[in-house]
């Protein structure tokens, strides 16, 4: 993906994400000598703390060929052992642990993917919890925008670079921004998040309607 300077636009999708949603996240990515951490930072451990999040966003994607802007509501919830739920408009993304999962209501379809042993997940969606696996951090304006790269190991899975912006008083993510493949801008505005202290397992377990088809992949 050609990389674009990103504007801070209140536009944004937590996605393709997503597929898909957020890319996180100049200074370290980590306090060092004892130093405050940034606020950046602060979000960054009490998402990756916590058993289970769950975030609620507006995923838009502007296309500046068509002069348009389509809106997705959608929600992302993951867990500290590495699965996720996403819901965005019709489709659901699923990583039940071993195997990834795309569901297309409209289309009664769900592929399943299921990694094989020693194989890593390499997903968009997971930069929602852990940026710093995903990206270097470069803090443009104290605790309140930055700019999140991709690491080499990552490319091609989440987005290749992510803008995202904090609300200070309320010490979580607003928006964040990112241009897919098509050179069209998602941004990402991030609503209600809510922390659980223990995982719900049968939320992260596939359950579709039987009339649904099974499509295996590779095949």
């Amino acid at each position: 993906m050609k990389n674009r300077e990103l504007s801070i636009q209140s536009l944004f999708i937590s996605g393709g994400v997503l597929p898909g949603f957020l890319c996180l996240l100049g200074l370290a990515t980590t306090a060092q000598g004892g130093e405050k951490p940034n606020l950046f930072e602060k979000i960054e451990r009490r998402l990756s703390s916590s058993p289970q999040v769950e975030i609620s966003f507006k995923h838009i994607v502007v296309s500046e060929f068509f002069d348009t802007a389509d809106t997705l509501q959608g929600k992302v919830t993951f867990t500290n052992d590495g699965r996720y739920l996403t819901d965005l408009g019709q489709d659901q993304y699923l990583f039940d642990g071993e195997c990834l999962w795309e569901y297309s209501l409209t289309y009664a379809q769900a592929t399943r993917n299921c990694l094989e042993a020693g194989q890593r997940i390499d997903d968009s969606f997971l930069f929602f919890r852990n940026f710093e696996e995903y990206y270097s951090i470069t803090e443009e304006t104290a605790d309140s925008v930055y700019k999140l790269t991709i690491l080499p190991e990552r490319r091609g899975g989440a987005p290749d670079s992510l803008r995202i912006v904090i609300n200070r008083g309320a010490e979580r993510i607003e928006t964040m921004e990112y241009y897919d493949i098509n050179e069209e801008l998602n941004l990402l505005v991030i609503g209600k998040e809510s922390f659980f202290e223990t995982i719900d397992s049968l939320l992260f377990s596939a359950r579709f309607p039987d009339s649904v088809e099974i499509i295996e992949i590779p095949d």
